[in-house]
């Protein structure tokens, strides 16, 4: 059984970005429970992936993830109507551990998540200064509430969540 062990983060300087090279790419969420099922399409590279992810406890969720022929997840991605999220993903290396940072489109424009998989869920990592607001809690910064949540905008405060479909969002977040 694959485990996806993973951190999720607020970024507190984009300017980490600057000169960097990122990869777009688009998901789209076909069921969400009691398994998430995501399609997800990296045009650059002709790449489609075919995720499944069972409930999250903690830090910690089951993960299955298969190569899939383009076209299908071309395909795929169509039956998500308008349950997708689109973003470019930048790595930063940093002590020794990858860091991925989203730069969120689309209709949360100006969203930025970090997210940080490890091998253990005890792991001491030193999280540079660039990270800001740890929220691996937070399910309404999950790329599952995303992909149903009207918008996220940032404000000086932190963000506000406009959520228009309330059952989508009890769906993915029960």
């Amino acid at each position: 059984m694959a485990k996806e062990i993973e951190r999720r983060f607020l970024l507190r300087l984009p300017s980490i970005l600057d000169g960097r090279k990122g990869r777009f790419m688009i998901q789209g969420y076909l069921s969400f429970k009691p398994v998430t099922t995501r399609v997800r399409l990296i045009p650059e590279s002709g790449e489609a992936f075919l995720t499944l992810k069972g409930p999250r406890v903690g830090i910690e969720c089951d993960e299955f993830e298969y190569p899939i022929p383009y076209e299908d997840g071309r395909q795929l991605l169509a039956l998500c109507g308008s349950q997708i999220v689109e973003k470019t993903r930048y790595e930063v290396v940093e002590n020794g551990y990858t860091f991925e940072v989203d730069v969120v489109q689309g209709r949360h424009d100006g969203l930025f998540l970090v997210e940080l998989e490890l091998k253990d869920p005890a792991a001491n990592v030193h999280i540079p200064d660039w990270v800001g607001e740890e929220v691996s809690g937070d399910y309404r910064y999950s790329n599952a509430n995303l992909a149903v949540c009207d918008r996220i905008v940032a404000t000086t405060t932190g963000h506000e969540f406009f959520v228009s479909n309330i059952a989508a969002c009890k769906l993915v977040n029960q």
